[in-house]
């Protein structure tokens, strides 16, 4: 796979130099000419440096969100050069800085790309850069995550240590500025028969969801990183604390069936506690159903989750 990775990404620079329907933005000779060209799902840029700075945005033509980078630098005697990609509302997909010689090794990243910034600090060197796309991946954005005051979820919970069930309604409440100026949305979860209630505060950094249980900052207990497509994973906060999106299809809960599921699975350790959870999220709906086993000392937590009833509260705050 990691060899149709690169042959994917070189052709692009093919493609952007014989394609005839190609736009060609620059194409000059000698030091500091860049040559850029840009067609449907595939752009290459190369330039031969002498303490070149500035920066360029060379708009782009994308359908397809899986894409390819490949760059060689070679003769970098001082300076760097940014690589960034922005997407229709100018957010930031992906950036590459470059600093050192060498073949850059394909990377593959999700995002609909409309322009890309080229920026030049001192650079003196050649470099060669090529991106490509060649399909369209169903991913999970941070925007597509509910976190708007009145939005609630009721769940059917079950405690099969303590062979338990009960209802738990989770109400996005208000929000609050925590410890060090943080600013965090408040969610209160209501049990019953009871009622009991815990809080969590959850708070959103670019493209990440962080949750805590306590509002003193001590740890994420639970951290998103979008956007979500399937293979993607990231690390937590804990000595040990990986969470991979795992599949991406059809969930079933007590409140409705759901196409577009993204299945999250958690694992993490760290000195006496330790835990593995498996988590159905939707876009536009949240988590639909979660199963976790936790370890903490003597005290093991084994619980499923499933969404009854929800509301969403269009509008963001």
């Amino acid at each position: 796979m990691k060899g149709r990775f690169v042959q994917i990404v070189l052709a692009a620079a093919l493609l952007v130099s014989c394609n005839k329907n190609e736009v060609v933005i620059e194409g000059g000779e000698g030091f500091n000419m860049p040559s850029v060209a840009s067609t449907l799902n595939a752009f290459s840029y190369s330039v031969n440096a002498q303490r070149l700075g500035g920066s360029q945005t060379i708009p782009l033509t994308f359908n397809k969100n899986r894409l390819y980078i490949s760059a060689a630098v070679s003769h970098l005697t001082q300076g760097h050069a940014i690589f960034a990609l922005r997407d229709q509302a100018n957010g930031l997909i992906h950036a590459d800085t470059f600093r050192l010689a060498g073949m850059y090794q394909v990377l593959m990243v999700v995002g609909l790309p409309a322009s890309i910034t080229v920026s030049f600090q001192n650079f003196s060197g050649n470099i060669q850069y090529a991106l490509a796309a060649d399909s369209l991946v169903s991913t999970f954005s941070v925007n597509e995550f509910p976190n708007t005051r009145g939005t609630f979820w009721l769940y059917l919970r079950h405690d099969s240590v303590a062979n338990r069930t009960d209802s738990v309604r989770v109400h996005v409440h208000d929000q609050v500025i925590l410890p060090g100026g943080i600013r965090a949305t408040v969610w209160q979860r209501v049990a019953y028969p009871g009622p009991t209630i815990d809080t969590l505060y959850v708070m959103q950094s670019e493209d990440t969801i962080r949750i805590l249980r306590e509002p003193e900052w001590v740890r994420v207990n639970t951290m998103y990183a979008f956007p979500f497509v399937q293979g993607r994973g990231w690390r937590g906060e804990y000595g040990f604390d990986s969470s991979t999106v795992m599949r991406v299809g059809t969930v079933s809960t007590s409140g409705g069936t759901f196409a577009s599921g993204f299945l999250l699975v958690r694992d993490f350790a760290e000195l006496n506690e330790y835990g593995h959870s498996e988590t159905w999220l939707v876009p536009n709906v949240g988590i639909v159903k979660l199963y976790r086993r936790e370890h903490l000392f003597s005290y093991m937590t084994r619980e499923t989750w499933e969404l009854l009833q929800f509301h969403i509260t269009a509008s963001r705050e």
